[in-house]
């Protein structure tokens, strides 16, 4: 995925120490205004290709994980594969930490029960009762 200008995405981690960089400077295209300090960065902007397909294509299908592997051209498992691999890193995070291990540190067992309901293990039914 790359975006009109440069065609690159930005980096999320650090090469150096692995901690997530800060975005400190903007630009429009249109009428080069530049904005320079401290931005964060979304969760999203550190996917690469194939995770944003995934998914954008889950939004996209409102959720049904069947129609994500028809478009992905795979099979349900293999999405609440991937899913299951991308769900620890929309975990909170502690106050503070760059450190996304650190958050799953914090809410182990939300971030199991999120997991199992994404590959099929638990219903949010039952996911509900056990966050509850």
């Amino acid at each position: 995925m790359s975006g009109r200008a440069g065609g690159y995405r930005a980096p999320s981690d650090c090469p150096v120490c692995g901690d997530d960089l800060m975005l400190t400077q903007l630009a429009c295209d249109s009428c080069d205004t530049e904005l320079s300090g401290r931005f964060e960065a979304c969760d999203f902007c550190g996917l690469d290709t194939d995770e944003y397909a995934v998914v954008r294509a889950l939004v996209v299908a409102g959720g049904d994980v069947a129609a994500v592997a028809g478009e992905l051209g795979t099979t349900t498992q293999d999405v609440a594969r991937r899913l299951a691999e991308l769900a620890p890193r929309f975990a909170p995070r502690a106050p503070g930490s760059g450190d996304a291990a650190a958050g799953r540190d914090a809410v182990p067992d939300r971030d199991d029960v999120l997991t199992r309901v994404v590959t099929g293990e638990l219903t949010p039914e039952e996911a509900r009762n056990l966050l509850s």
